[in-house]
């Protein structure tokens, strides 16, 4: 049985979820992301501030590659968090190993995903400077990076969207095209 798990920052959880953790908006003390350099100077912004948290699926090790696959098509996303029965990151599972892995290699769709996920998985905390996250994308060719905490539970996930979402200098967008062009590089065998 899959087990569905969804970060809320705020709404409903669908049925058949449980929430692993609610966060906050943030409050007029805190420095409202949107509008770092206006009104924050010398803020350095931090993995936990970019991060999506309001819709992160994952699924059990134990699930199945079928419920997966169905999971992302339900979603509209391209790779699913893998988490122990502590809600610890274990893994992750990419539509790429769907396809190379399942599809390609004629295995069952009843594969537990535990079979085919990627891993280790290179993580970040959510104090992470967003040097450290594009630093870790060009280094392992990563389009997303998930946020975890000390026990390596699952906070959030860092995508180049996210990073996109927060250039505000043309200095910044110029180090976002290099982490973009590292990481979207064709690998020589």
């Amino acid at each position: 049985m899959l087990e569905l798990v969804w970060f809320v920052s705020r709404g409903q959880r669908p049925a058949g979820s449980r929430t692993v953790r609610r966060y906050n908006i943030l409050s007029p003390g805190k420095c409202p992301v949107g509008n770092v350099h206006a009104n924050w100077k010398g803020w350095i912004m931090k993995a936990s501030d970019i991060m999506s948290s309001h819709e992160v699926w994952a699924c059990a090790e134990t699930s199945n590659v079928r419920e997966v696959a169905q999971l992302m098509v339900d979603h509209n996303i391209g790779s699913i968090p893998v988490l122990d029965g502590d809600g610890r990151l274990e893994g992750i599972v990419t539509d790429r190993d769907l396809c190379c892995q399942i599809i390609a290699q004629s295995r069952s769709c009843e594969t537990p995903v535990r079979e085919i996920m990627s891993g280790p998985v290179h993580s970040v905390h959510p104090d992470a400077s967003l040097v450290e996250i594009e630093s870790l994308m060009q280094q392992y060719k990563i389009r997303r990076v998930p946020v975890v905490d000390a026990d390596t539970k699952l906070q959030g996930f860092i995508s180049i969207g996210d990073l996109a979402c927060h250039c505000d200098t043309a200095e910044r967008e110029h180090e976002l095209v290099n982490v973009m062009g590292s990481v979207c590089a064709m690998s020589r065998p």
